[in-house]
């Protein structure tokens, strides 16, 4: 099932993108009437609202992309603090424990903040009379029970956060089922049920696992081992933010096989000043690099084409021209579809779905 959601997702992304593209497009029309400009909001935030819901999907399938840095498990809590104990109300005592080393993690701070918020938001509406919520935070050890499949060895040091609540408890069928995805324990309408499945995938995409233990009338336990990270562990940067207009002309070869989205991309970067040549397939791709000869800036490419891959087509292309950028482009994540194939060289990778802006400024950081 984890496979088929994340194929799914895949091909939500590609749309979601071509939706999102069009709108930004759409945006930039000074003709367009209040009103026309009021449609185009709420079909962007009702976009968004589809892309997050992609992102949660990924997340379940684990091929949601992930931005690794080292962080202090306990500060990450402690900067969370004020939005949990908003989403908690005035009913509820937020509770924050952690002594000795702080336990440092390599992961996405983005990601197990959110976490964060999913475990939270079960908890508070588990009190809807008050209570309290405790967040610890410790360095332990991993359970001497565990098979190891998450991640971390059994009886070797990990880091430990654990959320627990006052609430209703659940019952042994709901327990059981907590983190299947679309299971939830609230009316029709009222839930998707991904929190919990969402939580559990960002856990173990980070290698560590997560375990709920609950008491009717007395509370439900959240805990969740990660491990620590290795001290020679560097940040993986994020695209900076550029703006301006490029130097001069600069050639890009445009390799997508979704024909809308080839025509939206070739658009937009045209209209930010540059010259791009399209291709529907990595063949095709290869074809026109040959015929033009050195004139290629960046490839622009999906990883994931029909009869010949992406990294492959850049492989191609670097081998004969060195100084070429690349900057792939999926609705998977880097580590879901990159593997070993990737080229080395200075190149970048784009999660879809991605505004115009975000494309456009990607472009520009590698060759503007």
């Amino acid at each position: 099932m984890a496979r088929t959601t994340g194929h799914l997702a895949h091909d939500f992304n590609d749309l979601l993108t071509i939706s999102m593209g069009y709108n930004d497009w759409l945006a930039f029309d000074q003709g367009l009437s209040q009103s026309s400009r009021d449609a185009v909001q709420q079909i962007r935030l009702a976009t968004e609202r589809a892309s997050a819901l992609t992102r949660q999907l990924l997340t379940f399938s684990r091929r949601a992309s992930l931005q690794r840095q080292r962080l202090d498990l306990a500060e990450l809590v402690e900067s969370a603090r004020p939005l949990l104990e908003q989403l908690l109300g005035a009913l509820v005592t937020l509770v924050v424990e952690h002594e000795g080393d702080p336990p440092l993690v390599q992961g996405d701070a983005s990601q197990l903040t959110q976490v964060l918020i999913n475990l939270v938001t079960n908890a508070r509406e588990a009190m809807p009379e008050g209570g309290t919520l405790t967040i610890s935070v410790i360095q332990t050890l991993g359970d001497p029970e565990d098979d190891g499949t998450g991640g971390i060895a059994p009886g070797s040091l990990a880091a430990e956060l654990e959320v627990s609540d006052t609430g209703v408890g659940l019952s042994a069928e709901a327990e059981q089922r907590l983190f299947e995805p679309f299971f939830t324990t609230k009316p029709p309408g009222q839930s998707a049920g991904l929190g919990l499945a969402e939580a559990r995938g960002i856990v173990l995409q980070h290698g560590g696992s997560i375990r709920a233990e609950s008491t009717r009338g007395v509370g439900t336990t959240f805990r969740i081992l990660l491990p620590l990270a290795d001290p020679l562990f560097e940040s993986l940067r994020p695209v900076p933010h550029r703006t301006g207009v490029p130097l001069g002309r600069r050639t890009i070869l445009l390799v997508e096989d979704e024909d809308a989205l080839r025509e939206l991309d070739t658009q937009i970067l045209t209209h930010a000043g540059f010259d791009v040549l399209a291709a529907r397939s990595g063949l095709e791709a290869i074809s026109i690099a040959d015929t033009l000869g050195a004139g290629i800036d960046l490839l622009l490419t999906d990883v994931m084409l029909p009869g010949m891959s992406g990294p492959v087509v850049a492989s191609h292309l670097q081998t004969v021209r060195p100084d070429v950028k690349v900057l792939y482009m999926s609705g998977y994540s880097h580590d879901e579809v990159m593997g070993d194939d990737e080229p080395a060289g200075p190149n970048l990778f784009l999660q879809k779905p991605m505004t115009s802006e975000v494309l456009v400024d990607a472009v520009r950081h590698l060759i503007g």
